[in-house]
């Protein structure tokens, strides 16, 4: 199945609402890279993990997200190799995937896959609000987009 393509403001910043609306994500100005020639069009398909290549973890713990009865869920962003040259935020609507409808202040982990060496890393947290959505930490560093994942802590 292939998800219609946003085009994502990179002079201006700001948010580009994929995936039905289940995920957002949100760009400081001139930050985002989509490589020499490619559009700044972005899609993001939610994916099953069985469907997935075996991304490894960085460092040696487990693939959390792989785990049973992980409440998880995999966003693959299209094109690949998406970088950001500053961390930027995301927002889940609390309706994706396969995950139960959580409390407020319900927290994840966020990580992202390097697309050169398939390995998965801790990008930061996102905690859900009274509104439903789960909003990546301050602190998050995510600037890398070809998959996302998302698990319940």
């Amino acid at each position: 199945m292939s998800a219609e393509r946003t085009p994502w403001p990179i002079a201006g910043g700001g948010p580009v609402v994929l995936s039905q609306g289940a995920l957002t994500l949100t760009a400081q100005p001139e930050s985002v890279d989509f490589g020499i020639g490619v559009d700044a069009n972005l899609s993001a398909t939610l994916v099953d993990f069985g469907s997935l290549p075996p991304y490894l973890p960085a460092g040696d713990g487990p693939a959390l997200w792989a785990l049973p009865g992980a409440e998880s869920a995999a966003f693959l962003l299209t094109p690949l190799k998406i970088t950001a040259s500053s961390a930027e935020s995301l927002t889940l609507d609390e309706a994706f995937g396969n995950m139960p409808v959580s409390e407020i202040r319900t927290q994840y982990d966020l990580y992202a896959v390097d697309p050169d060496t398939a390995i998965a890393g801790h990008v930061g947290t996102a905690t859900e609000d009274e509104t439903g959505l789960a909003r990546s930490a301050a602190d998050s560093t995510l600037t890398q987009f070809s998959a996302l994942f998302i698990v319940k802590k």
